[in-house]
């Protein structure tokens, strides 16, 4: 991701560090390279934003080797020292430039889209939420949302898209059929199905996880691969026969020499 972290949509499993790593150490590190540059954190609401953008302040606030190494650029007292330290009204680090834009915005897109903002790089995490996908018209308002933010930005600014699949239909699906944004799937197995082994989980982890969630659910948030909600090609027939008091790798392979 950090040799090629642009125009992509990163579609990876929960509990795997997508936001860490895309939303939060990338956009520090963007900052720290270049104090110049205005980032506007997108999703679907303002609230979802504001708590991406929360744990960078923080950062630059706490973290002393950050400030020890970077003191032309990180302050050493924000709440007093910048003229905007705040959840609602961004942070701005030392920088020569005085944009109308902060250095790091919060913004939501169906609730708390800016206006008169032009970001030098836009980050999507979570614009697509459980509540966003219920109905077509849901669905649908996202996209028109994310097309609508696309005046928010400025030419040759970057674009990183980052979230989790829901739904057929949803709007990551719809970026993805216009072909700008390259997907970048990483699912919770090294062969994106359920049979396979788990890249992040341990091997009982993963149990528990196809223990504790629906087919339809597994599919969509952790392997990237939603189906339609009256789908019945999921899985092999094994996995609605297993027991789960039996280990899923030796049903598996029990289950396979059977049918064999």
């Amino acid at each position: 991701m950090q040799d090629a972290p642009d125009g992509f949509i990163d579609l990876w499993s929960r509990e795997h560090f997508k936001s860490t790593i895309i939303t939060i150490a990338k956009t520090i590190q963007d900052i720290l390279n270049d104090p110049e540059i205005t980032v506007g954190i997108f999703s679907h609401t303002r609230p979802i934003a504001k708590s991406f953008m929360r744990v960078i302040k923080r950062e630059f606030e706490t973290n002393a080797v950050l400030k020890e190494c970077f003191p032309d650029i990180l302050w050493s007292d924000p709440y007093k020292q910048s003229p905007k330290w705040s959840e609602d009204d961004g942070i701005v680090v030392k920088r020569v430039g005085n944009p109308p834009e902060a250095t790091v915005e919060a913004c939501g897109l169906v609730d708390g889209m800016p206006t008169g903002r032009h970001f030098g790089l836009r980050v999507y995490d979570d614009v697509v939420t459980v509540e966003s996908v219920t109905t077509a018209d849901q669905m649908q308002k996202t996209i028109d949302a994310i097309d609508m933010s696309q005046n928010l930005g400025r030419m040759g600014g970057a674009i990183r898209f980052i979230g989790t699949r829901y739904k057929l239909g949803d709007a990551y699906e719809e970026l993805i059929k216009r072909g700008k944004y390259t997907p970048r799937i990483k699912p919770a197995t090294d062969n994106g199905r359920i049979d396979g082994s788990p890249v992040m989980f341990t091997q009982e982890q993963w149990e528990d996880k196809l223990r504790d969630m629906s087919p339809a659910i597994i599919s969509s948030q952790m392997l990237q691969n939603p189906l339609a909600s009256d789908s019945v090609i999921f899985q092999p027939d094994w996995f609605n026969l297993w027991p789960y008091d039996k280990p899923l790798p030796e049903f598996i392979s029990v289950w396979q020499s059977l049918d064999a």
